[in-house]
């Protein structure tokens, strides 16, 4: 597999870019159709200023030629668009030029195309015109060619870190890489394939977090006092995975206590808040570890619970990550809901597919993994909400026992043999 699968013919010495919202698909456009030692050229408006800004800071920290500014006084007038742009192309007076209107506004994408090619007209060589497809992932050339597939490209790829490269982070917390308590999680997976095992559990769990307070004359002790003697009468296999043949007899205070060296929960508390549900997080990663082992160039970064607070021009914002993996320079985020109940389904699922776009922008994906007993119906409604059809996946509780080769199918989705 070819560092860059774009033909020497097709990139260009001079790159005009048009800034949109997100630099993302500007920076592929630059890794890909820029020759050796070329010059970039950012076309922003006054709103984007800050994002041309921000992708000028990457380039030139990836040993590129500061770029050349653009600025278009009102993206919404044709005149200006059309003023700005073959301006600067009558300063250039040789080498090849191109043009990727993949960002910016209609208006600067349709009047930026004629003044480079008016602005080229007298000579050769002519201009390359290109876009960069958010779904299929692949660069249009205007010459009829067969679209090329970009999107596992390795000079395109990105870690999670570099992306937010793009955006004004003001604090991040660093994703865990490593599942927690693999044989629990094993046990718990298990479990949760039958339906009743997985019902009664859950109300088992939310009880012990939450004790009913209906024998006011018994009130049952805190649950970090409680012993474990319980959970091996009614679920053997999770006591037995939690204890590694220890006596049932202690509480859950002294497990924890016992295991700190090798659990990261602080208190019972988070013990049992990560049985309850916080556990599918790992599984989670390590399925998309076992999907990297066995595919290498389909996933290139993963990690779990995390959170990340970035600033945009209506203040700052903070939101925590279930689990996230890097597909190339695509970003997908993954919530994880133990619940089945279909509204909460649908909010999780919302609330991951809009944050992953303002990160990683139209290329991003988001998929929910939850205990429904009808995912698809969740899937459907919230793509024709979102308008996101093949940019969102939901797994439900029948899928949890395969879900190595669900992910697999879908990370694989519109990418070319070759690169599996």
């Amino acid at each position: 597999m070819a560092d860059n699968p774009i033909p020497e013919e097709l990139k260009s010495d001079h790159l005009f870019l048009l800034i949109g919202g997100n630099p993302l698909p500007n920076w592929v456009a630059a890794r890909v159709l820029l020759r050796e030692d070329g010059q970039v050229y950012l076309v922003h408006s006054k709103e984007t200023n800050e994002v041309a800004r921000r992708l000028a800071g990457v380039l030139i920290k990836q040993q590129y030629r500061p770029p050349i500014y653009v600025p278009v006084l009102d993206a919404s007038s044709p005149h200006e668009v059309y003023r700005a742009l073959e301006q600067q192309v009558k300063t250039i007076k040789s080498g090849q030029i191109g043009f990727n209107y993949t960002g910016g506004t209609k208006v600067m994408s349709v009047h930026g195309y004629f003044a480079i090619k008016d602005g080229r007209a007298q000579g050769p060589p002519a201009p390359i015109f290109s876009y960069l497809d958010a779904l299929s992932l692949k660069m249009y050339f205007d010459d009829g060619r067969e679209p090329i597939f970009v999107g596992l490209a390795p000079r395109a790829s990105l870690t999670l870190k570099e992306l937010l490269s793009f955006h004004e982070v003001v604090g991040m917390q660093n994703p865990k890489r490593e599942p927690v308590a693999p044989s629990v999680v094993e046990a718990l997976k298990e479990l949760h394939g039958n339906e009743d095992r997985y019902l009664k559990w859950r109300k088992w769990i939310m009880e012990l977090q939450n004790p009913s307070k209906k024998d006011l004359e018994k009130p049952k002790p805190k649950a970090e006092d409680r012993t474990l003697e319980d959970l091996e009468k009614e679920f053997p296999t999770i006591a037995n995975a939690l204890l590694q043949n220890g006596p049932a007899e202690i509480t859950w205070k002294q497990l924890c206590q016992q295991r700190r060296d090798v659990w990261p929960f602080k208190s019972a508390g988070e013990l049992i808040n990560w049985l309850e549900g916080e556990w599918m997080e790992s599984y989670v990663l390590a399925m998309l570890q076992k999907i990297a082992t066995r595919y290498p160039r389909l996933l290139n970064n993963s990690g779990m619970d995390f959170k990340i607070e970035l600033k945009s021009s209506k203040g700052k914002f903070d939101f925590q990550v279930d689990v996230a993996a890097m597909r190339g320079y695509q970003l997908h985020f993954i919530s994880c809901y133990s619940g089945h109940h279909k509204q909460n389904s649908k909010y999780k699922l919302f609330e991951a597919f809009t944050r992953a776009k303002q990160i990683g922008g139209d290329e991003a994906g988001a998929a929910l993994i939850s205990m429904s007993e009808d995912p698809k119906s969740i899937e459907y409604d919230a793509a024709q909400v979102l308008q996101a059809e093949g940019r969102i996946k939901v797994y439900g509780r029948r899928e949890l026992q395969d879900l190595e080769r669900h992910l697999t199918d879908w990370f694989q989705t519109e990418i070319p043999s070759e690169y599996l």
